[in-house]
């Protein structure tokens, strides 16, 4: 049985954004540690395949230090209606686990776009060669290497003015996007599935979180209180102060500039 290498830690972040940003609101929060299909911000999910949330993953037996979503190749989430992003700031982040086993083509983690097969309006974090990869709209980050077989916190971060979308592992940038993003409607909403033919995703998923109207991180972050946790533990839980839902994350609310 193969256990997670994984450092779960407490992240605090202080927001340093315009009053404008005060807005900002959680608007997709699965937490994927008692069903698949349970999102806090009352967004409906439906599920293929078989999906399971467990400690052991069905397929590669990998041990994770929790329950959370566990995806065998085979399952993916769809999220009814799609999701509405951009315009402004955002922020998607959370918690996956890479299985050596995955597809080392363009499998995906998640996915957002606006038509099957499009490639020029979408969001998506897959498993492309030797590490993670991400892109938006037409343009493709593919430079990094490892974080395969071990858990790691993923944050894609736009921000509206600079027209830029950063992506950081464990709170460090690994690289830039520059490219707008307009509001628009992604009608196809996946996690562990593309908009396109490319395999399915193996490997866990936890703490999936969409957050509108703030850059949550603009630069790299501590990953502080580190330490290995064992499948029998769970990090305490906080409260998100956008949406009341139970994060590892702390999000301090904005203030109004003097």
């Amino acid at each position: 049985m193969k256990k997670f290498a994984v450092i779960l830690v407490f992240v605090s972040v202080i927001l340093t954004a315009s009053y404008a940003n005060a807005q900002a609101r959680t608007i997709v929060m699965l937490h994927f540690d008692k069903s698949p299909l349970t999102d806090e911000c009352g967004g409906t999910w439906k599920a293929e395949g078989s999906p399971v949330i467990s400690d052991v993953n069905p397929k590669t037996s990998a041990v994770s230090p929790r329950n959370v979503l566990q995806l065998d190749g085979e399952s993916y989430l769809q999220k009814e209606n799609g999701i509405i992003l951009g315009g402004k700031d955002f922020t998607i982040d959370g918690w996956v686990y890479i299985d050596s086993t995955c597809h080392t083509q363009w499998a995906r983690i998640f996915e957002f776009n606006t038509s099957e097969n499009g490639t020029a309006n979408r969001i998506l974090l897959c498993r492309h060669g030797g590490g993670p990869c991400f892109a938006v709209n037409d343009r493709i980050f593919d430079d990094i290497r490892g974080y395969i077989d071990e858990a790691f916190h993923f944050a894609c971060v736009y921000e509206h003015e600079k027209k830029t979308i950063s992506f950081y592992i464990n709170g460090e940038l690994k690289g830039k996007i520059e490219t707008g993003i307009p509001a628009r409607k992604y009608n196809l909403a996946y996690i562990g599935k593309s908009a396109a033919n490319d395999p399915l995703f193996t490997g866990a998923v936890w703490e999936f979180r969409v957050t509108e109207g703030a850059a949550l991180w603009t630069e790299n972050f501590a990953l502080q209180s580190a330490a290995t946790i064992k499948p029998s533990q769970n990090a305490h839980a906080i409260t998100c102060p956008y949406c009341g839902s139970h994060l590892k994350i702390t999000v301090e609310r904005l203030q109004p500039e003097e």
